[in-house]
């Protein structure tokens, strides 16, 4: 009877083995997947990031093709520029927010907003200036270096957010990495440990007989 009882313990402790490793397999394989989505994430956000100044830029040349020719086709792709800008905007700070930039660097994504709102807002001025006629402070307010100082600002930020991302990622490898050294000891020392209950249970069970 003893034997017996040993042989329905031997197989509880299996079963609860077995449960514990099926539960840490989910738990890995979660964490696994969240870091590679955080990996993944990195692209997206350097995508995001230059077509932002690209957009940038491109209105700039717009404005400053309409300034000179006043040909309302520049205009028109000025509108448009800065549409697309608006879109990639949402879809920037979207990514900021799923990636948690906007809690960890609260400040330079603040900043980024305040830029990029005052490089359109400088962009209006000389559209609105030249509407008015009034072409030589147009041309005054282009000379003037706010609208470069701006650039050179944004630049600078997208940096320092590249360079936290940069951090980011290579923690998450090193994440990744260990977990799936676990992973494989676990494994490894679940299937001995299995082996082993199902041994001694055999022996138990012949000797039992």
């Amino acid at each position: 009877m003893k034997k017996v009882n040993i042989i329905y313990l031997l197989i509880l402790v299996g079963i609860l083995s077995s449960t514990g490793y099926l539960y840490f397999t989910l738990y890995t394989y979660s964490n696994i997947s969240s870091n590679l989505k955080t990996s993944e994430d990195k692209y997206d956000f350097l995508e995001s990031s230059n077509a932002m100044i690209l957009d940038l830029r491109e209105a700039e040349s717009f404005e400053r093709g309409y300034l000179i020719s006043k040909d309302s086709s520049y205009l028109n792709q000025y509108k448009k520029s800065l549409y697309k800008l608006e879109s990639e905007k949402v879809r920037f700070f979207t990514i900021s927010k799923s990636y948690g930039l906007i809690e960890s660097n609260a400040k330079d994504i603040e900043k980024l907003r305040l830029l990029v709102d005052k490089k359109i807002e400088e962009m209006n001025k000389i559209i609105i200036l030249k509407n008015q006629g009034l072409n030589e402070e147009a041309v005054q307010l282009v000379k003037g270096d706010v609208e470069m100082k701006i650039m050179v600002e944004l630049v600078n930020v997208f940096q320092n957010l590249y360079t936290d991302q940069k951090f980011k990622e290579t923690q998450t490898k090193i994440s990744i990495l260990n977990k799936r050294k676990d992973f494989k000891f676990s494994i490894w020392s679940n299937s001995i440990f299995i082996i082993i209950i199902l041994l001694l249970v055999g022996y138990f069970v012949k000797a039992s007989s």
